[in-house]
């Protein structure tokens, strides 16, 4: 079987943990880093550690690893590379004409990592993949339709036991995400207590009724809800809700993937929240 060259672009919790991934299935991957990371990951011998790209280097996949609001910059070091795949590992508000007219018209294939961790202070990554019924990998391609390199994507991820899932609409999947993570984001940020957030009553009613909000709001504006269980959030009672909310705050999933994400990237939350309701007729609940 033919390994893909592959490159991830940031050397984040996600891009370190994918390019692990990547090598431990054999793949032949490089990871771009730079600064103190890049000092940390140079004993890699599993990996090709790099500090910098040069524009004839081809790969037949690079990963974007990096948050969205640095995603433009991210994009604009690559528009130069002669790859022709940029898998954008990042969250989104479906639009994505502002990073084509950067990276090039058919270059991108939008996905979002279905994993999440920490990397402690010595360098060492702390990651896991997030289970399949929550959060798969997601991709598709802009345009909706399945081409040869989606193909080829969802089978190095099968090949790699990366859990993922093509879906025809990729706009609609990360609009409704962010309207669903915005909140939970929020609600950190408003707390405390973080840790015990479960036990804040105001600010799990709030997130509730933020999340009702900005589900009734996508499906109004036409907005296919995927995953499906969103309609639970439209229709439920609002004291069933806050009950679930109030378990998923306090589950093991939200210490390890959901608290720490949003903790250590609070101005990625913030430009997400900006970007959500700016797009999105509903005011924020926070």
């Amino acid at each position: 079987m033919r390994h893909s060259r592959v490159l991830v672009y940031g050397a984040g919790v996600i891009g370190t943990f994918y390019a692990e991934l990547l090598a431990a299935a054999g793949e032949d991957v490089s990871l771009l880093a730079r600064g103190r990371r890049l000092e940390q990951l140079r004993s890699r011998k599993d990996i090709t550690v790099l500090d910098r790209l040069d524009d004839g280097d081809r790969f037949d996949f690079i990963f974007v690893a990096v948050r969205s609001n640095q995603m433009p910059s991210a994009l604009e070091a690559l528009r130069g590379n002669v790859s022709e795949t940029l898998v954008t590992l990042a969250n989104s508000n479906g639009d994505y004409t502002a990073w084509e007219e950067i990276a090039g018209k058919g270059r991108l294939l939008p996905a979002f990592p279905g994993a999440g961790g920490s990397i402690d202070s010595e360098g060492f990554l702390h990651a896991k993949l997030t289970p399949r019924w929550i959060q798969p990998t997601v991709f598709g391609e802009i345009d909706g339709s399945r081409t040869e390199r989606s193909a080829a994507l969802g089978a190095l991820f099968r090949k790699c036991g990366i859990p993922s899932c093509e879906v025809k609409d990729i706009s609609a999947w990360q609009r409704c995400h962010l309207g669903l993570v915005v909140p939970l984001a929020d609600a950190y940020a408003l707390s405390e207590t973080p840790e015990t957030i479960w036990k804040d009553r105001s600010v799990i009613r709030r997130t509730a009724m933020a999340l009702r909000s900005n589900v009734k709001a996508l499906r109004r504006e036409g907005v296919r809800l995927d995953p499906v269980w969103l309609h639970a959030i439209r229709i439920l009672p609002t004291f069933v809700v806050i009950s679930v909310l109030r378990k998923v705050f306090a589950s093991k999933f939200a210490s390890v993937f959901m608290r720490p994400h949003a903790i250590s990237g609070r101005e990625e939350m913030a430009f997400l929240h900006e970007l959500f309701y700016s797009a999105t007729c509903v005011g924020p609940f926070f």
